[in-house]
C-alpha cells in the first residue's frame, strides 16, 4: 500500500508539472514588436516593390510561375488528388494536418502504397498530434511497399512542449510539377460536398510548374528537419530552372512563404500585416480560426476608416473551435465601429484560408489568422500577384457572403452583454489552442 501511494504521488507530481509547463508555455510572449516599413505608404498589394519588401521580410524571393486553380473541397478534389497520386511517375511528397482512420485517409494510403509498389518515390510526413489516429497497418503497408513515412514532433516526456509545435502545412507534390495546397485535412467531412452540418466548406489550389517546384523544395527542408534525410528533388523531374525575379507577362509572380516561426521571425504574420497595410481599395479575409494580433486589428480599423472595403468571414454557430470564436468576438465592437464588415458563415463549418486585396494580390495556403499559425506552427503559404486568381477568389468570397449572416453594430451591442464579454476575454487567454 505504501508503494501504491508513493507511485500515486509521483504520477500526480508529474501530471502537475506537465500542466504547469503547458500553462507557462501558453503565456510566454511569442510575437515581436511590429514595425511597418519606412516606405509603407507607397507599397500597394501585389506591386513589384511590395513583393520585394515582403520577400525580404519572409526570407524568401519573388519568382514567376503558372496560374493557380482554386478547387472546392469535396468529391471533385478527392478525385483530383487520387488521380494525381495514380498518375505520378517519379515522386510523391505529402504533408497535411490532420489525418484520421476514415475512408478518405484509407483511400489515400491505398493509392500511395500502389504508387510505391510501381517504383514511385513516396515520402509522407505526419504530424505527431494531427496524425496520431492513422492505423499502424496502413503505415506499415506503405513502408513495406517501399514508401517512407515519418513523424513531426511526437510526444516526448523529456520535451513535452515541442509536441505543441505542429506541422500544419498542406503540401502535396507530384513529380515536382503538380501540387495542391489549401485548407483540407484527411478527414471524411472534407470530401463530402459542403451542404450540411456534417461537412466542411474549404478550398484547395492546384499548382503547376515552378510554384509546385517551390512547394517541393519547402517539403524537402521540412522532411530533412524531421528525418535527417536529404531528398534529391532532381529525381522528380522538376528540372526547369527557377524563373528570374523580374515580373513576366508569361506567368504570375509569387512568393512561397514557409518555415517554423520564432520570436524574431514570423513569416505568416508579416504576410498578413503587409497585405492589410498595402490594401488601397478592398481587403477580403476568410479564416477558419481568426484571432488577429493587436497590430493587425489596428491596421484593419485604420483601413476601414480610410475607406477601404474591409470584409471578414469567419465560422458561425457551426464551428470546430467555439473557444476561438468567442475570443474573436472580443474585437467585434471596435472593428464594426471602424467600418469593417463582419460575417459569420451559416450552413456549416467554413475552413477556407484566403486573403485577397485590390483585384490583384492573394494569400492562400494552410495558415489561419491566429497566434498559433503566426507564432507556433509550421505553415505553407503562397502570396500570388495575379488578377485572374484575385477575381476568382473575390467571386468565391462574395458567394460565401451570400450564405453568411452579417453582424450589424447596433444588433451586436444589444446582444453582446457583460457576461458574453467576460467569457470572450477569458477565452482570449487561450487563443493559441484550437
Amino acid at each position: 500500500m505504501k508503494r501504491f501511494w508513493r507511485v500515486s504521488r509521483w504520477v500526480v507530481a508529474m501530471a502537475a508539472a506537465v500542466i504547469l509547463a503547458v500553462c507557462v508555455w501558453q503565456f510566454i510572449p511569442r510575437q515581436s514588436a511590429w514595425q511597418a516599413p519606412a516606405d509603407a505608404a507607397s507599397l500597394s498589394d501585389g506591386s513589384p516593390a511590395f513583393m520585394q519588401e515582403l520577400a525580404v521580410m519572409t526570407r524568401s524571393r519573388v519568382e514567376t510561375g503558372d496560374a493557380v486553380e482554386p478547387i472546392p473541397a469535396g468529391a471533385d478534389f478527392q478525385s483530383a488528388l487520387l488521380s494525381a497520386i495514380n498518375s505520378a511517375s517519379s515522386s510523391i511528397m505529402m504533408t497535411d494536418f490532420p489525418w484520421d482512420g476514415g475512408d478518405f485517409t484509407h483511400s489515400v494510403f491505398l493509392a500511395l502504397t500502389a504508387a510505391a509498389e510501381r517504383g514511385v518515390t513516396v515520402r509522407v510526413l505526419l504530424d505527431g498530434f494531427g496524425g496520431r489516429t492513422v492505423p499502424e497497418e496502413w503505415i506499415d503497408g506503405l513502408r513495406q511497399a517501399g514508401g517512407k513515412v515519418s513523424w513531426y514532433h511526437t510526444f516526448n516526456i523529456l520535451d513535452p512542449l515541442q509536441y505543441d509545435v505542429r506541422d500544419h502545412a498542406r503540401s502535396f507534390v507530384f513529380d515536382g510539377r503538380l501540387a495542391f495546397t489549401g485548407g483540407i485535412g484527411f478527414v471524411d467531412y472534407w470530401v463530402k460536398n459542403a451542404d450540411g452540418y456534417d461537412t466542411w466548406r474549404d478550398l484547395m489550389f492546384a499548382i503547376r510548374g515552378n510554384m509546385a517546384d517551390s512547394l517541393e523544395s519547402d517539403f524537402a527542408k521540412l522532411w530533412k528537419s524531421a528525418t535527417g534525410e536529404v531528398l534529391d528533388t532532381r529525381l522528380s523531374g522538376a528540372t526547369t530552372p527557377r524563373a528570374a525575379t523580374a515580373s513576366s507577362s508569361d506567368g504570375v509572380d509569387y512568393i512561397s512563404i514557409f518555415g517554423k516561426p520564432s520570436l524574431d521571425f514570423q513569416p505568416d504574420r508579416y504576410a498578413f500585416l503587409m497585405t492589410a497595410l498595402g490594401a488601397r481599395k478592398k481587403l477580403y479575409i476568410e479564416s477558419a480560426y481568426i484571432v488577429p494580433d493587436s497590430d493587425l486589428i489596428q491596421i484593419l480599423e485604420d483601413k476601414a476608416r480610410a475607406g477601404v472595403d474591409v470584409r471578414i468571414i469567419s465560422p458561425g454557430p457551426v464551428t470546430s473551435a467555439p473557444i476561438l470564436r468567442s475570443a474573436w468576438h472580443t474585437y467585434f465592437s471596435g472593428l464594426l465601429s471602424a467600418g469593417v464588415k463582419l460575417y459569420e458563415y451559416q450552413p456549416t463549418m467554413i475552413h477556407s484560408k484566403i486573403m485577397v486585396a485590390d483585384d490583384l494580390w492573394s494569400l492562400v495556403g494552410s495558415a489561419n489568422v491566429d497566434d498559433r499559425s503566426e507564432s507556433i506552427n509550421v505553415e505553407s503559404v503562397l502570396g500570388i500577384s495575379d488578377a485572374a486568381l484575385a477575381k476568382s477568389l473575390d467571386d468565391i468570397f462574395m458567394n460565401d457572403v451570400a450564405q453568411s449572416k452579417q453582424i450589424e453594430l447596433r444588433d451586436w451591442q444589444n446582444q453582446y452583454g457583460f457576461f458574453d464579454k467576460l467569457q470572450s476575454d477569458f477565452w482570449l487567454l487561450f487563443k493559441r489552442q484550437e
